[in-house]
């Protein structure tokens, strides 16, 4: 399972290839054991060997073992979920995770599997996944989540009570607030920005700025609310930079859709005029289905409005962009976050840090689909139970590479893991072979490392590799 993890993280391949992969690096030398005993069967043997009750052993002693040695901050924990699709057949009763569902990837037409995982604030290194099936929405996967969680957090850090869990608007649900609260789990999280108008229309001018150089072009208004049946804090927050974003994005996205609306217009034109393009005549209902799949982006609908008449059996479309309500979500909306939490005593910047770190968690589900390293892919498994150690070893694989990129960064190395991975590979060990002083003899033997850049000199030394040449 070691040598699955590692594989995993450096250069993913299957189990009846990890035995070449395994003699052609270092570990050959330092494990001393043959290619030959990391065969195919092997790995199954190894794998059957895990039950779901074993991998959270394992997991917490892991996780224990991680925080003793580096003192990870466990008071804030970011939480998220994703969903990777799989090519399990249709009629495959072999397992029950592998569901369809909302697929994060898009791929709709395949079953999915689905993976919520906790890492720490700082570094992202994961301190607890779970596996759950593709057809079920975060919210109710949210509430499995926390309840496991906090029995973890109590065995593993009895010393720290004030647990804060930092999560998006797509866990939020009245229960799952309610759980948070019997479980003593503080949070931080965000809301849905249309269902709450009367925040979008403070004026900027009462917003006020965070202090930090981190924060730069970033401004923040305080208030309370009730929100899910509680009374909290709400911070709305502006930033130049997404508002830019935003603003940009959503007059790309309309004239992405006016256009397609316009190719419409033109094929619908043609066969009106009786020119017979490619294809099946129109229908008014296949054109209006045409139309919700083009007006099917955020605000679109509301944005176009189209109007649909039949002449003479054949449909024809006019549509009219809203230019009044885009200027309006310019500006109440763009660039715009509503964060909310039960931590009263935070700063505005406590709070707006906490929530910035879900980018770390949302680079490790995108390091997952990396075709280079730590890739989810292949999943050669169909049972519920493999599926659970495949699950494990991967998430192993990410727990010892961001161990590796924090103490990268500790000897201020600021690389992303792909960079990371890339640099370290590219370092190779070479035998050269001179020939003999004087025949028979054999031949003489010398070691040495390929040449190396700036970023690999730094970290040969950062991570005293030396040790292992």
């Amino acid at each position: 399972m070691l040598l699955a993890a590692i594989n995993r993280a450096l250069a993913p391949t299957s189990k009846s290839k990890i035995g070449t992969w395994y003699g052609e690096t270092i570990l050959k030398r330092l494990w001393r054991l043959d290619e030959n005993t990391f065969t195919s069967q092997r790995f199954w043997d190894a794998m059957s060997a895990v039950s779901e009750d074993l991998i959270d052993k394992i997991e917490h002693d892991l996780v224990k073992r991680i925080v003793e040695l580096t003192g990870e901050d466990l008071s804030a924990l970011l939480y998220d979920t994703t969903n990777f699709p799989t090519f399990i057949h249709t009629l495959n009763e072999r397992n029950s995770i592998a569901q369809r569902g909302n697929a994060k990837s898009k791929r709709f037409d395949l079953r999915l599997v689905g993976l919520a995982l906790i890492v720490t604030q700082k570094f992202g290194i994961p301190l607890f996944h779970k596996v759950y099936a593709g057809n079920i929405n975060d919210v109710t996967t949210f509430q499995s989540v926390s309840w496991a969680l906090a029995e973890r957090y109590r065995r593993l850090s009895e010393a720290c009570e004030d647990l804060t869990l930092v999560f998006d608007k797509g866990n939020n649900s009245e229960d799952n607030f309610t759980i948070l609260e019997l479980e003593n789990i503080h949070f931080v999280a965000s809301l849905v920005p249309s269902h709450h108008p009367d925040l979008l229309t403070v004026p900027l001018d009462e917003f006020e700025d965070l202090e930090g150089e981190q924060f730069a072009g970033v401004r923040a208004y305080r208030t309370q609310k009730e929100v899910f049946g509680q009374l909290r804090t709400v911070v709305i927050t502006f930033s130049e930079s997404f508002f830019t974003q935003q603003t940009q994005g959503l007059v790309a996205q309309l004239a992405k859709c006016v256009e397609k609306l316009e190719a419409l217009n033109k094929r619908l034109l043609a066969w009106r005029k009786k020119t017979r393009p490619n294809g099946k005549k129109p229908t008014l209902a296949s054109v209006r289905r045409q139309v919700l799949d083009i007006l099917s982006p955020r605000h679109m609908q509301d944005l176009i409005a189209v109007q649909m008449v039949q002449t003479e059996g054949l449909p024809s479309i006019k549509y009219q962009t809203n230019r009044k309500l885009l200027d309006e979500l310019v500006r109440t909306l763009c660039g715009k976050t509503i964060l909310f939490t039960d931590q009263d005593a935070w700063s505005n910047e406590d709070i707006v840090k906490a929530y910035r770190g879900q980018s770390d968690i949302e680079n490790a589900f995108r390091d997952m689909n990396n075709w280079d390293f730590l890739r989810w892919e292949p999943m050669f498994h169909w049972t519920d139970q493999k599926i659970r150690v495949h699950a494990f070893y991967c998430v192993v694989a990410l727990t010892l590479v961001s161990l590796l990129r924090r103490k990268a960064l500790l000897a201020e190395i600021d690389l992303s893991t792909h960079k990371l991975l890339e640099s370290l590979s590219k370092i190779y060990e070479t035998v050269v072979v001179y020939p003999p002083d004087k025949p028979p003899a054999p031949p003489r033997l010398a070691t040495v490392l390929s040449r190396m850049d700036s970023i690999q000199r730094k970290l040969y030394h950062a991570l005293d590799l030396k040790a292992w040449s």
